[in-house]
Parts: C-alpha cells; structure tokens; sequence
C-alpha cells in the first residue's frame, strides 16, 4: 500500500503510526492508514479515529464511516472522528449501524486520555454539530462539561420528560428498573420512527439508577447523556444553582457522576475512563 500515514498520540504521548498487522487485514485499493484508539468509558465501548493529519482533512465523514462498519472491532457503542478545528477539535459521531449522532457524552469525555501530556485539569475545546463543549482528565476520569444553552428539557404526557442534549431521550421515572414493561419500552423507543433514547430511572437514597436504551446501539452498560437527562428528570432543582452533584449508577454496576458548576455556567459528566487497544483503518 502506498500514500502517506495519517498520524496520532498514544496516551503515552509518543506519536502513533500504526502500521497493518498482515497483508491480508487491508482494504482493497486504500489511500491511508488511520489510527484510532479503542476505550473504555464507564462501561461504554468508544472507539475514536484520529483524523487530524493534513491528509485526512479534506475527506468525507462517509469514508470514515464505511471504514469502521468494516473493520470487524467488536463490541462497539460508539465511534467517534476527531479532527482539528479553530478552536480546538471538532467531534463527529455515528452508531455501529452507522447512523449519526450530534453529541456523545462518553465518547467526548474519552479525548483528553489519547494524550497523556496535557495536564490534568487542563480544558480542551471540542466542537460538535450540537454545541461545543469542554473535556478534561482527572485522575483516572475524563470529564465533559455541557453549557447549559444547550440543553433542552419538554414534559410529555404520562409523567415522562423529553431532554435533548443534541441525542433526545425520553425519560420516565419507575419503582422497578427489571420489568418487562421498561424492557419492551426501551426496544420500542429506540426501534420507533423517529427514534428516541430510552431512559428509565428508579430514584434511590445513595443516587440514581438507571437504564438507557440508545437508538442504534441498544441497552449500553452506561450512557453520559442518559445519565444526566436522568439527573435532570428527578425535577428537584430550584434554579440552575441549586442542583446538587449526583452519583448515577447504571444495572450494570457502573457509575457516572453529576458535577453542576457552582456559578450556573454549565453542567459536567464524570466517570472512568481507558484506553483498551489500538487500532487502524484503511480508507
């Protein structure tokens, strides 16, 4: 194969050329080798193709996507093309039925572990087609800070509440997260035309519970959006100041934590993150 490599960052900090693992493993009649991390976030398996190179900027989003959903990585909830923008990075994301999303609150927390040189501490900027948010690392979590603009919250009928956070869920409060009636809800919102996110939440004295059913995907082991349209479904604010931080435990024993800024500015996602495997694509 010939043409240039696209290029990108370990979370060591060292530069990345990923190089094919055999011959046989190429795609037929590629221009560039991409690299992309596969992580781990909370539960939720992201997988981010680094198209920051000078090379890789001009191609479409449909390139990028044919490439993944024939890449044969297991277990995907998510992928995520990162570029560069002018004010930072720009986010683009699609489903593993290759459907777009607009925003994915795991997968923006996961950018700042693909360097380990930035600080802790240290905000990114990070365009997406709904709103650009900050991203940082703390520790072993990535956190995502959304400006509260950009949420949007509707009451719809039977108690449930539409928040959209640029991906709509539908969020209904329940007093049993394992019933076949939320599971039957969950599979028929996300299967719907148009579809919806699913999320069922059961309020409990240590936090919330919670079960997310994302259109595309299906029932996810966490969900950072699902996780804050719970929060901000238990109604029990006064103003944008008086929400208090939350823990938001999903049935499969992860947790997410919600982080209000304390002058009302916006709203922040936190939760573990890592790297699990590096990666390429041919396209």
């Amino acid at each position: 194969m010939s043409g240039p490599q696209g290029k990108g960052i370990l979370s060591s900090g060292t530069e990345l050329r990923t190089q094919p693992e055999s011959d046989s493993s190429r795609m037929k009649g590629a221009s560039y080798v991409v690299p992309a991390a596969k992580l781990d976030a909370a539960g939720n398996i992201i997988v981010v193709i680094d198209a920051r190179s000078q090379e890789l900027q001009n191609l479409r989003d449909e390139t990028f996507i044919d490439a993944t959903l024939h890449s044969g990585i297991p277990f995907v909830d998510m992928y995520c093309l990162m570029t560069e923008s002018s004010l930072g990075l720009r986010a683009t994301f699609w489903n593993p039925d290759g459907t777009p999303e607009k925003i994915c609150g795991n997968a923006l927390r996961s950018l700042p572990f693909l360097n380990a040189r930035i600080p802790e501490g240290k905000r990114i900027v990070v365009e997406t087609e709904h709103t650009t948010v900050q991203v940082y690392r703390e520790g072993e979590k990535g956190v995502v800070e959304f400006p509260w603009r950009a949420i949007h919250c509707s009451p719809l009928e039977a108690g449930q509440l539409l928040v959209d956070l640029g991906t709509p869920h539908i969020v209904a409060l329940v007093s049993d997260l394992f019933t076949h009636e939320v599971y039957r809800r969950g599979i028929q919102l996300m299967c719907s035309r148009p579809a919806f996110n699913a999320t069922f939440v059961k309020m409990e004295s240590s936090g919330l519970m919670v079960r997310t059913w994302e259109r595309g995907v299906g029932e996810t082991r966490s969900c950072g959006t699902g996780a804050l349209a719970a929060y901000l479904a238990t109604g029990k604010r006064v103003s944008k100041m008086a929400y208090p931080p939350m823990d938001i435990y999903y049935a499969s024993g992860e947790k997410l934590t919600i982080l209000p800024d304390p002058d009302g500015n916006f709203i922040a996602i936190s939760g573990r993150c890592a790297i699990v495997s590096l990666h390429c694509f041919y396209v």
